[in-house]
């Protein structure tokens, strides 16, 4: 889908990538949403840049789909680098997630 129409400069473009990636996930296809969301990481980074709390929320989606197919090694930098760029474009560090809550809000779990 993320082919010559995409728009990597729309974040509903984009959180609509992660959505789909989610529901593969959710389907038991971890490799194909690795796939989209490794596709959808690039394309965000080129248009909106590595700092862009879009793009930071798609590498946390990323790195939760790496952790689903037992590959925790390449979701950790994944994860350092989304919470460095959470902190950079809030000015704060993320939320702590509460009692129960496993994933933030922007995981599709």
């Amino acid at each position: 889908m993320a082919g010559a129409m995409a728009d990597y400069g729309n974040p509903e473009f984009v959180m609509s990538q992660v959505k789909l990636a989610a529901a593969h996930k959710a389907a038991g296809d971890v490799r194909q949403a690795i796939s989209l969301l490794e596709q959808t990481l690039a394309g965000s980074q080129r248009v909106l840049g590595d700092g862009d709390l879009v793009t930071a929320a798609v590498r946390n989606n990323l790195a939760a789909a790496y952790r689903a197919a037992g590959e925790p090694q390449r979701a950790i930098p994944l994860l350092e680098q989304a919470v460095a760029d959470t902190e950079r474009g809030t000015g704060q560090a993320p939320a702590p997630l509460g009692p129960g809550r496993r994933t933030p809000d922007c995981v599709p779990a």
